[in-house]
């Protein structure tokens, strides 16, 4: 997370300012990208944007 916070990574390293909306947390890698992957579906982008919805940040 602090690696993606502060530009580490390349995914992140163009965005500036970001903000933590929702975190979970897993005991294992494998679980952490099982629900990674679930998020890019169109379900968990629905989750996501619900979550948005009803956050104050945004």
């Amino acid at each position: 997370m602090r690696e993606h916070i502060h530009g580490r990574t390349k995914t992140t390293r163009a965005m500036h300012g970001l903000t933590v909306v929702y975190k979970e947390e897993y005991e294992s890698f494998s679980e952490a990208r099982a629900r990674e992957v679930y998020f890019k579906t169109a379900a968990g982008r629905r989750f996501l944007k619900k979550l948005w919805a009803h956050s104050s940040v945004g």
